[in-house]
């Protein structure tokens, strides 16, 4: 029984060797095929397909879209790293408006007790703009996280539209500026 089971275990052991060994000699292929769909992706749509991709990217709540990839990816292909921050920050965060809308039309099917609940955080955040405008600048600049955990509950509060979506857009676009500069320096440097 032993001697099965390490026979077994040798035979598993030299499979995955053998599979890791094929994975790593396509490796290449695949990242020169990536890279080369990536041009012909950024030649084709360039910063209006970031804008799109980045505004799906803040749209989706349960599933985020990983649009700061495309930024490193068009970071690399010579595009302006600022430009790319301010399209994509712009994107994300008119994505984000629209969790800020759910949030905002969710207040009226929402329990009374839990609208009271909410008038009430809306008064304190109201006397606290500071606090709440810099709490969504340094949440949406250093968090890769989806900004919807803070959007939503603001605009079921009824917190003022303005208020809450200018820090977003301001630190949607530092994080993605510095996405795009730190991603074309660790790529030049691995690569």
């Amino acid at each position: 029984m032993y001697e099965f089971n390490r026979k077994r275990r040798r035979r598993i052991v030299s499979l995955v060797i053998i599979l890791l060994i094929i994975i790593a000699s396509l490796t290449p292929f695949f990242f020169e095929s990536v890279r080369n769909r990536l041009q012909g992706f950024a030649q084709t749509y360039g910063y209006e397909g970031l804008f799109i991709f980045a505004f799906i990217g803040g749209i989706s709540t349960l599933f985020p879209l990983p649009y700061p990839l495309a930024v490193i990816a068009l970071a690399n292909l010579d595009f302006n790293p600022l430009f790319l921050g301010i399209t994509a920050g712009f994107g994300a965060a008119l994505g984000d408006s629209v969790s800020y809308f759910v949030g905002y039309r969710s207040f009226d099917v929402l329990h009374a007790d839990i609208q009271e609940q909410l008038i009430k955080r809306r008064e304190f955040l109201l006397s606290h703009t500071w606090l709440v405008a810099m709490g969504q600048l340094v949440y949406s600049t250093f968090s890769p996280l989806p900004d919807d955990v803070v959007i939503i509950p603001l605009g079921a509060a009824r917190y003022p539209y303005i208020r809450s979506i200018i820090p977003v857009t301001i630190g949607k676009m530092i994080f993605n500026t510095v996405i795009a500069v730190t991603g074309v320096s660790v790529v030049n440097l691995f690569f």
